[in-house]
């Protein structure tokens, strides 16, 4: 008949730490012409539907991006016909909001800031992809490629998503959509053109066997160069690059999408044109269906005039009557560079003196962009649809797709086409980039690695977008590995929670040491809600050096004390805080833990010593402390866990942003703390108390089953409610459990409930929880 102590801001029950976000989809540039399927339930096209989004950009006399437009100024006609708006909504890249600052002056290196991955924290930033295409490049022409691309992306705004790939795929298999930052310049540093073509022969083209007659050829027949001949599949590769990115693209929800794909010509192979052509036409294809604006920049300054001859692109000999002429690749291609980009609304760019601040101006012009929604009765007509955007002001420009293409549909034998909620629910996951109507937050934090083995712990909180939640929510947690393997999978259905409040819920996953990818997938039981989140989690073993692991935020929850990723509370609420921490100075003994908040001026108006509890291993313990909300103001704050040893300037530190509101009302467990409950008790029959003083305190410890001294309550601060069940009735013994503590017209509340307990040999079960202030009138109201 034991008894569950739970002890204020020590030995907190939880083990879990956290991580940053990022957008990551396993991207392959393989020769194939198959369109991957597009997540249903996203607020984007779909052919089966009778709603067309499609998304402009207006520009105005002096090529800027005009903002102030209307739903009345716009007008959109399908296949000739003026059709009937529904919606248009404005998209554009606001700047991320900057974290609170840290207290000036305080020894040693500024903490790390906490950012929880969310699903609608990008919702309507643009997405770019950066396309270098290293097969249409030859080695020398890369500086330019690498001078242009770095300039390009200083004009990312910091709120936008973007990602740089290649056509061949080298140097890594992830097309990643991830706020900018230096792993962008990177990989555009990297970049090096792998395009190598002989030279003319000195007898040139005339030289050509056979007169008479008419064929084609390239080096493989006739001796001039031709690229097929080194690689056959270049043209089809690279053109189903371009449909990848397109079909992945295009799975990032309702926002401006733009491939800046920078190349020198489309190309066809001349040993297999019309695989060259089916790869170009699935390319116009996925991004005309996707919503795609694809621009096309050639980084030569003079294409033709300033290039030696081992760089020229030909598609080989046209030989008639004994005589040969050379022959452009894009003369036989089924789309030309030209078409790719007109009919996606982009542009097609050559002889750019400064191309990297052609493409600034580029993204510039994207980052403000309009979401327009019609009915359109022929969306479910097999073939191709004109789309026509037109915006009544006097110089406007709009830059929107032309149409879209819908498939024949496929027999389908009997079997019904309607999606399960599983399949729905796969296929949201499958997106690239946080989306959806269904609010979800994750935190994902990772143990310190043992060996190769590790673990993370993932909490997801979901709530609506624009109201409660009164379905159930199917979840699907996966991870992948550095190389897109898949590594874990874990689904739950979670029944909708209390009303007012959100949903919630923590759970373990194993993981190597490496670098992997979680996806958290959500959907609503009636499967018109949807929901997004991709973030990175990085496993490491620590060293020497003293390291701390991202902090998690704990409240009580019931009897029982949980991670959270809700980061607003009431004024007054006690807030855990706990992180692993691992170092020489760890197992020597060393280190002191703190804990602290400061308000948005970086001024530190709150702290208190932490304590450490035993972790795995000698050298890793973990850090927990316990802070008071009461008397601070309303606003925001940072909750700063620290470590310090004995040198203060190799101190490590991590905050949480939190924001505190005004306690009108608490809603469960957000201001009250579990201090001590068990199955059994000495008392000899069911009460709720008050307890106001140490007399009280320890007249009521005295009747609990245990040696151990009762925890110290400063009660000048503080007030204990205690309710103990009733004796087991017909053989159930029941717990009390405190579901809510409500300040209300001068009385203060507090609701419980009696839950069934299974503990052997239970009677007359109790809970003792705090609440930080001192109460007057009190009422115990049973709640079922």
């Amino acid at each position: 008949m034991g008894m569950l102590l739970g002890y204020v801001g020590r030995r907190a029950v939880v083990e879990q730490l956290a991580a940053a976000a990022t957008v990551v989809v396993f991207f392959h540039a393989a020769v194939s012409t198959a369109q991957t399927p597009r997540p249903a339930g996203q607020p984007t096209f779909r052919a089966e539907v009778n709603l067309v989004e499609v998304v402009a950009v207006v520009t105005g006399e002096d090529a800027r991006s005009l903002g102030d437009l209307a739903a009345s100024d716009f007008e959109v006609f399908e296949d000739g016909s003026a059709r009937t708006l529904v919606s248009v909504r404005k998209l554009s890249a606001e700047s991320r909001d900057t974290a609170t600052t840290v207290a000036p002056g305080a020894a040693g290196p500024p903490p790390h800031v906490e950012r929880l991955s969310t699903s609608t924290a990008s919702a309507d930033a643009p997405a770019f992809v950066l396309l270098l295409d290293d097969l249409d490049t030859s080695p020398r022409d890369s500086h330019r490629v690498i001078r242009a691309g770095e300039r390009a992306l200083s004009f990312i705004p910091d709120s936008a998503l973007v990602s740089v790939v290649t056509t061949s795929g080298l140097g890594g298999s992830l097309l990643t959509l991830e706020p900018p930052g230096p792993q962008h310049a990177s990989k555009v540093k990297a970049f090096r053109g792998q395009l190598l073509i002989r030279a003319l022969p000195p007898e040139g083209l005339g030289s050509a066997p056979g007169a008479g007659g008419r064929r084609m050829g390239g080096d493989c027949m006739t001796g001039t160069p031709s690229l097929d001949c080194q690689d056959p599949t270049r043209p089809a590769r690279r053109a189903s690059a371009v449909a990848a990115a397109a079909e992945i693209l295009g799975r990032s929800g309702a926002r401006r999408k733009v491939l800046l794909w920078v190349a020198q010509t489309m190309g066809v192979s001349t040993i297999d044109p019309q695989g060259s052509r089916a790869a170009q036409r699935q390319a116009l294809a996925s991004a005309l269906n996707n919503d795609i604006t694809v621009y096309v920049l050639d980084p030569r300054e003079n294409p033709g005039t300033d290039d030696p001859p081992d760089t020229r692109r030909t598609g080989g000999a046209l030989e008639v009557g004994g005589s040969a002429m050379a022959l452009d690749v894009d003369d036989m291609a089924a789309v030309p560079l030209t078409q790719l980009t007109r009919e996606t609304g982009g542009r097609y760019i050559t002889m750019a003196n400064n191309l990297g601040d052609f493409m600034g101006r580029i993204i510039q012009q994207n980052s403000t962009a309009y979401l327009l929604v019609y009915e359109s009765p022929v969306s479910r007509t097999p073939g191709r649809h004109r789309i026509d955007v037109r915006v009544k002001r006097p110089g406007a420009r709009v830059s929107a797709r032309r149409g879209y293409i819908v498939d024949t549909p496929a027999p389908t034998e009997g079997t019904s086409t309607a999606a399960t909620d599983d399949s729905l629910l796969r296929r949201t996951l499958l997106g690239s980039a946080p989306q959806g109507q269904l609010r979800l937050t994750v935190q994902a934090v990772p143990r310190f690695a043992t060996g190769k083995t590790g673990s993370v712990s993932v909490t997801v909180r979901a709530d609506g977008a624009e109201e409660q939640v009164t379905q159930p929510i199917d979840v699907l947690l996966a991870t992948f590995d550095d190389e897109g393997r898949a590594t874990n999978q874990h689904q739950v259905r979670l029944d909708p929670p209390a009303a007012g409040l959100p949903l919630e819920f923590t759970t373990e996953l194993p993981l190597a040491r490496g670098r992997h990818q979680l996806r958290v997938a959500a959907v609503t039981g009636d499967a018109t809600k949807t929901g997004l989140v991709i973030t990175p989690v990085e496993v490491i073993e620590p060293g020497r050096q003293l390291m701390m692991a991202p902090a998690i935020l704990l409240q009580p929850s019931g009897d029982r004390v949980i991670p959270t990723a809700a980061r607003r509370f009431a004024a007054g609420t006690s807030l855990g805080v706990q992180a692993e921490i691992a170092g020489r100075p760890v197992q020597e003994g060393k280190v002191a833990v703190r804990v602290s908040v400061a308000d948005s001026t970086g001024a530190v108006v709150r702290t208190a010593d932490g304590a450490l509890d035993p972790g795995g291993s000698p050298d890793r313990q973990r850090a927990t402390g316990l802070i008071e909300t009461a008397g601070l103001a309303n606003g925001a704050y940072l909750l700063i866990l620290e470590a310090v040893p004995p040198n203060a300037s190799d101190a490590v530190r991590h905050a949480i942003p939190i924001v505190l509101n005004a306690a009108t009302r608490s809603t469960a467990g957000s201001s009250h703390l579990v201090v001590a409950h068990g199955p059994s008790s000495r008392h000899s029959a069911a009460g709720t108390f008050v307890i106001r003083t140490e007399e009280e305190w320890h007249a009521f410890w005295r009747l609990l089953p245990t040696r151990q001294a009762p925890p110290s309550i400063d009660f000048s601060r503080a007030t204990l409610f205690a309710i103990v069940a009733g004796a087991a009735e017909n053989a159930t013994a029941h717990k009390p459990v405190v579901v809510s503590i409500d300040a209300m017209d001068g009385e203060t509340v507090v609701r419980w409930r009696a839950e069934p307990d299974a503990s052997p040999g239970a009677q007359h079960a109790f809970t003792v929880v705090a609440v930080p202030a001192r109460v007057a009138n009190v009422r115990f109201e049973p709640s079922r």
